[in-house]
């Protein structure tokens, strides 16, 4: 009868397991024939090795990331931003246009990737050269965030 209370008992803690989180800025998983690499840039570091030339560390791995909010202000301007998806460029258009202006592209993890000054109502932003996924195109006015804009890169 004690075997079955201590299996019971037992059985019912291993159902409560629980992993811990990381919220961290990037990562990424690489391969060759003989090994798997999994890494994440921000982890918390719960051990580290060291040859004298060469750091490692170890820590929690987050799988899962995502943008939570995305603030902008009320304008009285109106800003278009087409194709959506994009394939080789998008288009950014403004009602009226004024002097000041600038905008500023990101990729999901958020890496600049390129800042410039509207010199128009009407300017192009090659996508060509960068990979599929999600950027963010920022529009600001004297380094206020004005209006955010999540764009699809597609093959």
């Amino acid at each position: 009868m004690n075997r079955y209370c201590i299996l019971l008992t037992l059985s019912f803690f291993s159902i409560h397991v629980t992993s811990q989180e990381v919220i961290a800025t990037q990562g990424e998983v690489s391969s060759n024939s003989a090994s798997i690499l999994n890494f994440t840039i921000g982890e918390v570091v719960t051990s580290f090795g060291t040859d004298g030339s060469n750091d490692i560390t170890q820590g929690f791995q987050q799988v899962f990331f995502e943008i939570t909010k995305v603030e902008d202000n009320q304008i009285e301007m109106d800003i278009s931003v087409f194709p959506n998806p994009a394939i080789d460029q998008v288009t950014v258009q403004l009602s009226n246009y004024s002097s000041g202006l600038n905008y500023a592209l990101y990729d999901s993890f958020g890496k600049q990737l390129l800042n410039s000054v509207f010199n128009s109502n009407e300017i192009s932003i090659q996508f060509s050269n960068y990979s599929t996924g999600t950027y963010f195109l920022v529009v600001k006015a004297e380094n206020e965030k004005l209006k955010t804009f999540k764009i699809q890169k597609s093959h």
